[in-house]
């Protein structure tokens, strides 16, 4: 006898109606649709976000309440919803198919950030040389001097679970914390670049 709940069958139940519609309704399709498949086809994710990002469907979500080393201890809020659930789990079968390269990583980054805060249009190129920097965008990176992990470089790292559990090894749970965690912080990815040009650091 299956011990799944009613919970996580609502939840799957959610998720494939959401993406049976978007998967299906047509080609010009491409934010959070795109991704997933290029994933399941075998082919590179795309590099470019054409269409509206389905920004309705993101609620407040998860919070992470510990302090970051430059937010004096301000909560980070992190965007929930049906296309941030799609993109999680894209970013679950990246890594277990072993796609999570940086170049993936990236590509998955930008589809995200469209999604994320449409006021950011333009900032990509920012927010690649801020996470290159960083970590090169490899997503179990650790600098073994001050701990910090992943492609955003969290110091602590548990502090990406705020995005999920499954914060050591899923490249879209980082990048969600990431980009939270720059619009708390510094509100652009262009702001959050200045900083790290001038301090070595964000």
């Amino acid at each position: 006898m299956s011990d799944t709940g009613p919970l996580a069958v609502s939840v799957t139940g959610l998720y494939f109606a959401w993406f049976g519609v978007h998967y299906w309704r047509d080609t010009k399709t491409h934010i959070a649709t795109d991704p997933i498949k290029a994933v399941l086809t075998g082919k590179p994710i795309p590099t470019t976000s054409k269409g509206k990002p389905p920004s309705a469907s993101i609620k407040t979500g998860l919070t992470d309440s510990s302090s970051s080393s430059s937010s004096s201890g301000a909560s980070i809020t992190v965007p929930s919803g049906a296309a941030m659930t799609a993109y999680i789990a894209l970013g679950a079968k990246m890594h277990s198919s072993g796609t999570d390269t940086p170049d993936n990583n990236k590509a998955l980054a930008q589809q995200m950030m469209g999604t994320f805060d449409t006021s950011w249009n333009g900032q990509f190129p920012d927010l690649d040389k801020l996470w290159t920097q960083e970590s090169s965008w490899k997503t179990t990176i650790e600098n073994q001097s001050s701990g910090a992990y992943g492609i955003p470089q969290s110091l602590p790292g548990d502090k990406m679970a705020a995005a999920g559990a499954d914060w050591k090894t899923n490249p879209a749970t980082q990048i969600l914390w990431g980009l939270s965690y720059i619009k708390k912080t510094y509100q652009s990815p262009a702001k959050a670049w200045a900083h790290e040009q001038s301090n070595n650091w964000y």
